[in-house]
C-alpha cells in the first residue's frame, strides 16, 4: 500500500480457512520508510471475512 505521505508498505498475509469460510491470518509488514520502519517489527494477526464483492479484515497488533 502507499500511505498519504508517499511511503510504500508491503503487506504479506497467510493463514488457514475455517469451516465457516473465515480465514485466520498472520501478517508481515515491510517498509524502508523511516517514519514507518517500526512496522517491520510488528507481529499481527487478523480475521478475514468475505462478502459479496468485498472482504473485511480485522487486524490486531500483538504486544508483550
Amino acid at each position: 500500500m502507499v500511505t498519504n505521505d508517499g511511503a510504500n508498505i508491503y503487506i504479506r498475509t497467510y493463514g488457514s480457512r475455517q469451516p465457516d469460510s473465515t480465514i485466520f491470518l498472520h501478517a508481515n509488514f515491510e517498509t524502508g520508510s523511516e517514519d514507518y520502519f517500526w512496522l517491520n517489527y510488528v507481529v499481527a494477526v487478523g480475521i478475514l471475512k468475505a462478502g459479496t464483492g468485498y472482504v473485511t479484515i480485522d487486524m490486531y497488533n500483538l504486544v508483550a
